[in-house]
Formats: C-alpha cells, structure tokens, sequence
C-alpha cells in the first residue's frame, strides 16, 4: 500500500505534519508530489518543504517534484535540496542539464535522441535510457 502526499499552495500548513508523521514512519512507501515547485520559491511554504524534502530522503521515501528545465539551476534551498538526491527522470534532456540538475554527468546525447515519452533515469550517479508510454 502507496500513499501519496500532493502538496499544492491550499495544504502547505500541514507540511510540518507531514514531515513529522514521515520521519517517525518505518513504512518506505509513502510519495510527495510537488509539481510547479518554482511557485512555492521565496513564499511561507518554501522553508516547509525544504523540511519535508530531507525528512522524506532520510526515511527512505520517494519525492517528486516537478518544475521547468530554467528553474532547476537556482540556487534557492527548495531546489538545491531536491537535487542532493542527485536522484530523478528528466525527460528529453539535453547533456549539460545532468551536471546543472542533478550533479551526474550524462553520456553525450542529443535531443533528438529522445522523442516524446523518453528520457533518462538518473540513481546514484548513473543514467538510464528509459521509454514511458504515453497516455
């Protein structure tokens, strides 16, 4: 049994409940989706989901965020604590964006190399070719 945390601007009160439910969990299946994470930047939500983020890598959770290609070479801690994992899927990318976003160096590759659905999974410093289906 998955549960699934989204964490949208309504519900950024109960981040620190969250993080403290999370931290004292010993049940590794639990997913934070945070999707547009550049609207959370410099807002009160920003420094709870910092927070949430290393609670949910400590425990052995999964966190997915999601945001523009532009966003993820800020330095803002919201973004810096999220790549740390140096864990994630991009999508289309292009060779440089592993190095800026998640510190792991890609083969040479080409955008051209990953139409729509393709892309590469990124664990422990190494990459992937991977092919999502398309809904």
């Amino acid at each position: 049994h998955t549960r699934y945390i989204s964490v949208t601007g309504v519900q950024t009160c109960a981040l620190p409940i969250f993080s403290s439910e999370l931290s004292e969990s010993d049940d590794p299946h639990t997913v934070v989706v945070v999707e547009s994470l550049a609207d959370f930047q410099s807002t009160p939500a920003d420094g709870a989901i910092v927070e949430l983020v290393k609670v949910v890598r400590r425990s052995g959770h999964f966190v997915l965020a999601e945001s523009e290609t532009s966003t993820w070479s800020s330095s803002w801690p919201i973004f810096g604590e999220i790549k740390a994992g140096r864990r994630g899927l991009l999508l289309q990318p292009e060779s440089v964006e592993g190095d800026t976003i998640l510190r792991t160096s890609f083969p040479r590759v080409a955008r051209s190399e990953f139409p729509v659905g393709r892309g590469l999974l990124v664990q422990g410093g190494k990459a992937v070719r991977v092919h999502l289906p398309l809904a």
